[in-house]
């Protein structure tokens, strides 16, 4: 793979990844609106544990 190839993989991972965060945080605002701490702390176990495996597929 060439290095523009490489490059805009990383683009895609980076707004993929971003995008799972956001919407993530979006659902959980509307389900549990009251917890902040527990939103955030599933969003981070999320970010943590699942994109990477994800990206690595």
């Amino acid at each position: 793979m060439n290095e523009s190839n490489d490059f805009k993989m990383q683009v895609v991972k980076t707004v993929l990844g971003l995008s799972i965060m956001l919407i993530m945080q979006f659902i959980l605002k509307k389900v549990i609106p009251d917890m902040y701490y527990l939103r955030y702390a599933v969003t981070g176990i999320t970010i943590t544990f699942l994109c990477p495996f994800m990206f690595h597929m």
